[in-house]
């Protein structure tokens, strides 16, 4: 089961190839900027309690990220943090 049908909000995977040396995983594209491009007065107490919940959706599906740093969180033009 992928983080997407556990309720995290990610881009949908549209291709994922590899072999024993090397991957590559293409995602859909989601219009918006990064976190850490975000100016202060953005990242509100709200977006960042959304965050948190999609961390915790990970976690609870016992998914790790491996990278989780304010620039691959993606906050979208409706204000909703990706992962």
């Amino acid at each position: 089961m992928t983080a997407r049908e556990r309720g995290v909000r990610v881009p949908a995977v549209v291709l994922a190839r590899g072999s024993d040396r090397e991957a590559v995983v293409v995602q859909e594209f989601v219009a918006g900027r990064s976190l850490d491009d975000l100016a202060p007065a953005e990242r509100t107490p709200a977006l960042l309690t959304a965050v948190w919940q999609q961390v915790a959706l990970l976690h609870s599906a016992r998914i790790a990220h491996h990278d989780l740093v304010a620039s691959s969180v993606l906050v979208d033009d409706a204000g909703r943090p990706w992962l």
